[in-house]
Order: structure tokens, then C-alpha cells, then sequence
């Protein structure tokens, strides 16, 4: 059995070889250059490009990209405790081929189920464009992406094929609930103390009436119809190419992949990875849009006025987001802690805009 490779220099021509054996009969890898690639302080990985400059027995792409664990140890306990490494792993091997939002092709993958580690040989796609979150999408790009999404929700609609995957999570799942208001608890007050500066009294109460609801949110998510859920449908997680903008993005970062309502993916993206401005112009006509592609597709039973309601719901939600990042920022970091606030700024005004609380139940 291949092992579960955790860092970098792991990434060695045996290992490689083994890992790809599955897909590439044969194949012997004699040397590969591996070159590190940035990813955020929120990320809960490692990735790298990897070159295969020496191979035989089988033909293969000349570069994929390494998907690995955090190297820090406590985000890769967190990952593992969250059991995301193992979720995207099945992921790639059980569903990324029927899904609708591009996912990158996977050319290897090996996990340990007892760890809950992974290491994954993607699609190199460093050739397109990376969405950056805190500097927002256009409204061009935001409805390509939204009209994807309805693609693929529409898909996997009321699907009762998902409640059969034993390891991929339904939103309002005990240990899943459990994990965000614990966890919620512990980083809002951290929160408040490092972003004090962008919050308001009346984002203060928001937060508070949040943590008290996140369960009822959760439930509310995962009530029926249900679809396949991207579960990080930020502008970072989305490459475009940057000639046509007709063209819809390719959608990396599964590991937060789970069931439960569509809004769940739409809200988080519109709310989250666009200017207020933007994002405040183009909703009502975005959310329209995805509700009409659904009905294209024979969706059925659900009212404009529903997905409305539940995108509010769900702009509220996502504000877990955010101030789950904003526990991990280092406030000495003047350039994460600006991105960060940004987007923690975006997800308290669209509750706000929005009326989101009004939803909740008392």
C-alpha cells in the first residue's frame, strides 16, 4: 500500500510512480521537479506543481499539482478533526466525474481512513486565472459562476442517492453542528478583540444572535430538497480563464463537499466574494437567474420566493466563514488581517442588507 505522504519532500520519483500506478499502468517516474505554490492563511493544505521531467512505461501529463495536508500541526489536527483530508480524497474517487462544476481531473489519490490523511495528484491548472476573494468578482464572472452552480445543483436535486454515501456529511449532521457552535464559540470572542476596529455595536449583536441560532441555521440547511454542496464557494476556490469570460470557472478545494440546500453555495459566494456594492446591485437579477436555470431544468415544487428566503438565510450562516478565519489571522500580518476584514466586513453587511435575523425562529 502507497503511503500517505504529508510534506513536500515526500513527493519523491518512487512515490509517484506508486501513486499514479492506478491511472498510468506501467509507469516509472525517473525525476520530477516539485515547486511550492502560495495558498492562504485560511488554507487547510499544501499544494505544489509538480513537473515529471523523466518518465516511461506510460504516457502522463508533464505537470500536476500535489494536494497535501496543512504543514502546521494545528491545522492539520483541525482538518483531521473535521475530516476533510479523507471527504475530498472520496470525493475524486467516487463523484468529481459526474459533477458539474469542473472540478480538476484527479490522476492519483491515496488516503489512510485510520489518519483521516490524504495526499492527491491533480489537473495542473496554474495556467488560469485564481479568483481573489477580498478584491471581489464581476458581475460578468458572478453570473457565469451562479449559473454553474444552478447546473449543478440541478444535478444532484432532491437526490436521494447522496443520504447513501456514508462519509459524505448532510449540513445539520450531530458531530458537523457540534464542531461550528463549539468551534464558533471559542473564535467569535477572538474575533471581536482583533477586528474591534471594523465592528460595530450592531454587528456585535448580530454575531451574538448568530451564535445562538447556528443550530436552527444548520437544520434549516439540511432540510429537503437537498443537492451536492461545493461547501467553499469562495472566489479563491474558482480559476478562470482569463480570455473569455463566458467561459465557467474550474472549481478546486473539495474538502468541505457535504449535502443540504442550494442557497448554502450561492449565498457564501455572493455575499462573500464580491465588493457590497456589487454585490448589493446584482443579487435580486443573480439569484433570479439561478432560480430560472433550475426551472429549466425541471426543478419543480420550489418558489422563487423560497430560494429568496433561503439565500437570506444563508448569507447569515456564512458568516461562520469569516469569523472562523478571523481566529486564525495573525494580527501582526497587516495584509491578512486587511483581506480578512474585508470579507468579515462584506458578510456582516449583506446579513445586515438583508434582513437575515428576521427568519430565525424565536
Amino acid at each position: 500500500m502507497t503511503n500517505v505522504v504529508t510534506n513536500l519532500s515526500g513527493l519523491t520519483p518512487d512515490w509517484l510512480t506508486a501513486c499514479l500506478a492506478d491511472r498510468y499502468p506501467g509507469i516509472r517516474v525517473g525525476s520530477a521537479r516539485v515547486t511550492p505554490l502560495d495558498v492562504g492563511a485560511s488554507y487547510h493544505g499544501n499544494l505544489a506543481r509538480v513537473e515529471l521531467l523523466e518518465v516511461s512505461g506510460a504516457e502522463a501529463p508533464e505537470a500536476l499539482v500535489a494536494k497535501l495536508v496543512a504543514d502546521t500541526p494545528a491545522a492539520r489536527d483541525l482538518g483531521i478533526g473535521m475530516g476533510i483530508y479523507l471527504r475530498e480524497a472520496l470525493f475524486y474517487e467516487q463523484l468529481a466525474p459526474s459533477v458539474r462544476l469542473r472540478p480538476p481531473a484527479c490522476h492519483g489519490a491515496v488516503y489512510d481512513p485510520a489518519s483521516g490523511l490524504s495526499a492527491i495528484l491533480l489537473e495542473d491548472l496554474t495556467d488560469l486565472e485564481v479568483g481573489v476573494q477580498a478584491a471581489g468578482y464581476t458581475p460578468e464572472r458572478a453570473r457565469t459562476t451562479v449559473l454553474q452552480l444552478a447546473d449543478q445543483h440541478a444535478a444532484f436535486w432532491d437526490d436521494d442517492g447522496l443520504a447513501g454515501i456514508a462519509w459524505l456529511p448532510i449540513w445539520n449532521q450531530p458531530d458537523m453542528v457540534a464542531f461550528i457552535v463549539n468551534g464558533f464559540s471559542q473564535v467569535w470572542p477572538v474575533c471581536q478583540a482583533v477586528f474591534a476596529d471594523y465592528l460595530g455595536v450592531d454587528d456585535i449583536a448580530l454575531g451574538n444572535k448568530l451564535a445562538k441560532s447556528l443550530a436552527q441555521l444548520m437544520e434549516a440547511i439540511a432540510e429537503p430538497p437537498v443537492t451536492l454542496l461545493h461547501g467553499d464557494t469562495r472566489y479563491d476556490n474558482l480559476l478562470f480563464d482569463a480570455t473569455d469570460a463566458a467561459v465557467p470557472p474550474r472549481t478546486v478545494d473539495w474538502q468541505f463537499v457535504a449535502s443540504g440546500r442550494g442557497a448554502q453555495d450561492l449565498a457564501y459566494f455572493l455575499t462573500q466574494s464580491g465588493d457590497m456594492n456589487v454585490a448589493a446591485a446584482h443579487e435580486r437579477d443573480l439569484i433570479s437567474a439561478y432560480h430560472g436555470r433550475l426551472v429549466d431544468y425541471g426543478v419543480a415544487g420550489y418558489t422563487a420566493e423560497a430560494c429568496w428566503d433561503d439565500f437570506r438565510r444563508c448569507a447569515l450562516y456564512s458568516l461562520v466563514y469569516p469569523v472562523f478565519t478571523a481566529g486564525m489571522v495573525d494580527p501582526s500580518n497587516a495584509e491578512q488581517r486587511e483581506s480578512t476584514a474585508i470579507i468579515l466586513r462584506r458578510g456582516f453587511d449583506a446579513a445586515q442588507r438583508l434582513d437575515a435575523t428576521s427568519l430565525l425562529q424565536t
